[in-house]
């Protein structure tokens, strides 16, 4: 995979990403759904209002970074990009795991759906709220394939840095919570 077919790929790639991750309420919104006769509590159930904000920062400057990737290759030293991985297999490995990331984002939306309509009608009960944890973690689950594919296709010290300190905040939220 070459470097111009990944300068191609990645902006759309982060662009749509960060649409799934941050603006799925609106989408869900316009989404035509009969079936669901509550659907302003479960397009309003505020899912990343849990998410540590170390996870908002980090897909952020990973969207950065692949803006500067792209847009502006000289500033991108930056990084510390590591050439000795920039080889078409290590990319295309990387990109197989974004495109598993995309998918698995959007099965995380719409089982947090499905999860908060079931639940809709007593948001505020504690109880059963966490009963959605588990559709939560799978959507962290989500961006921690993204982190690693994207630190695996455009490979720097600092991508490497955010992916592994957050990859280590995720197994530590989820054996906090482990029953």
């Amino acid at each position: 995979m070459g470097s111009e077919v990944l300068k191609i790929f990645l902006p759309s790639f982060i662009i749509l990403f960060i649409c799934i991750t941050f603006f799925w309420k609106w989408f869900r919104k316009v989404t035509r759904a009969d079936v669901y006769k509550d659907i302003e509590k479960t397009a309003n159930y505020p899912r990343l209002k849990r998410i540590n904000i170390v996870y908002k920062i980090t897909l952020l400057l990973f969207a950065a970074m692949t803006l500067i990737y792209t847009f502006f290759p000289e500033l991108y030293y930056i990084f510390m990009p590591l050439d000795q991985f920039d080889h078409p297999l290590i990319n295309s490995v990387g990109l197989l795991a974004l495109k598993i990331s995309l998918i698995w984002m959007l099965v995380a939306q719409l089982h947090i759906d499905k999860e908060v309509y079931k639940y809709s009608r007593n948001t505020e009960n504690l109880n059963l709220m966490e009963l959605v944890y588990f559709s939560e973690r799978m959507f962290l689950s989500g961006l921690m394939v993204m982190f690693i594919g994207m630190f695996v296709t455009i490979t720097n010290a600092v991508g490497i840095a955010l992916g592994l300190t957050s990859i280590f905040l995720y197994f530590k939220l989820v054996y906090k919570y482990r029953l």
